[in-house]
């Protein structure tokens, strides 16, 4: 039963990743910014002056990868009590 869980709590996932990418990035190009801005370094984006946005983008990624993480994680937690 265990792995019908980790199994249904990654698709579901993945859904809720499919669905939260309009949302957060808009396409492709703000996804590959957020990623730019997350492998720069802080200093080097304040040399920029892009600080605030270094760590916008960061907190966006962030923020849908926990989104992605924790519905997976609760999906699967609720199937496990659900069948236990």
């Amino acid at each position: 039963m265990n792995i019908f869980a980790v199994i249904i709590g990654i698709l579901f996932g993945l859904g809720v990743a499919y669905l939260l990418w309009k949302p957060f990035f808009g396409d492709l190009d703000g996804f590959m910014e957020c990623l730019r801005f997350w492998g720069t370094s802080d200093e080097l984006s304040r040399i920029r002056g892009e600080l605030s946005e270094d760590w916008m983008a960061t907190a966006k990624i962030f923020l849908w990868l926990a989104c992605v993480g924790g519905s997976a994680a609760a999906v699967r937690y609720g199937l496990i009590l659900l069948f236990s």
